[in-house]
C-alpha cells in the first residue's frame, strides 16, 4: 500500500471513529486532501490537528478547499507546533489541547484572552476561518487561603455544601472572589477570629478584647446595621445606648448569594455569665408573650410593612415601645422569681445592667418578630460594656 494510501485509510478510520455527520465531511476532506497537501504535512494533520478540522468543518461549515488552503498557508506554524494533542473543542470556538506537562489553548483572536493565557502564536485566517491564536496556559499557583479557614462554618451555615470537598471549593470561590473586602476587614483582627455565637443568620465572631465579626445573609440586618452607623455618626451621644458598629459592608454575590458583615464592639456572650437552665426558660416565657402579639399575621405584616416607608417608621417605633411596656408588665406578674435570678447571677459575674435592660430586650424580641428573624436563643445574645442586652444583630 502506498503511503499517500495509507494516510487515506487512516484518515477514514479516524472518521469512522466519529459521528455519522462527521463522517462524510472527513470523507471528502481525506479524499480532498491526500492530492494536494504534501505528505510530509499530511502526517502532522492526520494525526495531531483532526479536531481542529472537524471544528471549522462541523462548527463553521468550512468546505475541503478551503482547509487545504488554511493547512498550507500555516503549514509553518503547524510543523513548529505538530507535537500539540487536541483534545477537545467546545461551542465557545475555543481549542484545548497538551504536549507533555504543558496545555494550549486556540481560540479567535476576536476572544479576549484570560489572564493565564500567553500568546505563541497567531494561525491566519481564511474567509470562513477566523484568524485564531495560540496560547500557552501558565498555571497560577494556588493562593493561600489558610489564614480565612475561620470562614468554613459561615459556608457550612449559609451555602449547606453536600461535601466536605464542595465546602472548601466554595470557601476557595468566596475568598477569590472576595479577597480584597476580607483583606480590609482583617486589618482589624487583634487574634484569630474564635465563634462567639451562632444564629440562623449568621455567625458572630471574636476579633479582639473588644470587638466582634458578625457575618449574615438578612438584608433588614444589613440595614438596620447601617442605620446604626448613620445615628452614632450623626448623633454621637446615642453610642451609650447601642453598641457600636466600626464597619459594615457587603460581599460579593456567589452561588446567587449575597452576604453581609459589621464589626461591632464586643459584647460578653449571655451564656458566658448566665446559666442555660435559666436563661433559656427566661426568654422563652418573653418570646411566647411576644408570639401571642403577633398571632394576627396582619398585625405584623403591617408593621413590616412600614419599614420601607421612613414616615411610618417612627410610628412603627412608638408601637413597640407601647407594646414592649404591656409585655413587661404581663411578664412581672408571674415571673419576679426567674427575674431575681438572672440578675443575681449577672451580680456574681460583676455586671451592672441599666434599668431599662428588660424593656429594650422585649423591644429588640418585637423587633426580630416583626422582621422575620426568630433567631431568639440565648447563643445570640449578648451583654453589652453599659448593661443592656443586645442581639449580635443590630435591630431597627
Amino acid at each position: 500500500m502506498s503511503k499517500r494510501a495509507q494516510i487515506l485509510n487512516n484518515l477514514l478510520f479516524l472518521a469512522d471513529i466519529y459521528a455519522y455527520k462527521s463522517y462524510i465531511s472527513l470523507k471528502r476532506f481525506a479524499q480532498g486532501v491526500v492530492k494536494e497537501i504534501p505528505p510530509d504535512l499530511m502526517e502532522i494533520l492526520k494525526d495531531q490537528w483532526m479536531v481542529f478540522f472537524r471544528f471549522v468543518s462541523l462548527r463553521l461549515g468550512v468546505d475541503t478547499q478551503e482547509i487545504i488552503e488554511w493547512a498550507i498557508t500555516n503549514q509553518i506554524l503547524l510543523r513548529q507546533y505538530q507535537d500539540i494533542y487536541w483534545l477537545n473543542f467546545s461551542t465557545e470556538q475555543v481549542l484545548k489541547g497538551a504536549k507533555d506537562k504543558q496545555k494550549y489553548v486556540m481560540q479567535p483572536i476576536s476572544l479576549a484572552s484570560d489572564s493565564n493565557l500567553f500568546s505563541i502564536a497567531s494561525f491566519q485566517g481564511t474567509a470562513n476561518i477566523p484568524t485564531m491564536t495560540l496560547y500557552e496556559v501558565k498555571e497560577v499557583p494556588e493562593e493561600d487561603i489558610s489564614q480565612f479557614t475561620f470562614l468554613l462554618p459561615v459556608i457550612d451555615r449559609m451555602f449547606y455544601p453536600p461535601s466536605q470537598d464542595a465546602k472548601e471549593s466554595l470557601l476557595k470561590l468566596f475568598v477569590g472572589t472576595n479577597k480584597n473586602i476580607l483583606n480590609k476587614i482583617s486589618t482589624q483582627f487583634e487574634m484569630p477570629p474564635t465563634i462567639l455565637g451562632e444564629g440562623a443568620d449568621g455567625i458572630a465572631y471574636a476579633i479582639g478584647k473588644n470587638r466582634v465579626l458578625k457575618i449574615f445573609k438578612s438584608k433588614s440586618s444589613f440595614r438596620a446595621a447601617k442605620e446604626a452607623v448613620e445615628r452614632i455618626w450623626n448623633n454621637p451621644s446615642s453610642a451609650g445606648r447601642e453598641a457600636m458598629i466600626y464597619d459594615v459592608g457587603s460581599f460579593n454575590i456567589i452561588e446567587g448569594k449575597e452576604l453581609y458583615y459589621y464589626i461591632m464592639e464586643k459584647m460578653t456572650p449571655a451564656r458566658n455569665v448566665i446559666d442555660r437552665e435559666t436563661l433559656g426558660p427566661f426568654l422563652e416565657k418573653i418570646e411566647d408573650l411576644v408570639e401571642r402579639r403577633f398571632k394576627d399575621h396582619t398585625l405584623r405584616y403591617k408593621l413590616q410593612k412600614s419599614l420601607n416607608i421612613p414616615e411610618e417608621t417612627e410610628k412603627t417605633r412608638i408601637i413597640v415601645k407601647s407594646m414592649a411596656k404591656e409585655i413587661k408588665k404581663e411578664f412581672l406578674v408571674k415571673n419576679l422569681q426567674l427575674l431575681h435570678k438572672i440578675n443575681n447571677e449577672l451580680k456574681r459575674s460583676r455586671i451592672d445592667l441599666q434599668d431599662t435592660w428588660l424593656n429594650k430586650l422585649i423591644e429588640e424580641m418585637i423587633w426580630k418578630y416583626i422582621t422575620d428573624r426568630r433567631d431568639l436563643h440565648g447563643g445570640n445574645l449578648g451583654i453589652t460594656p453599659y448593661g443592656q442586652f443586645r442581639y449580635f444583630d443590630p435591630i431597627y
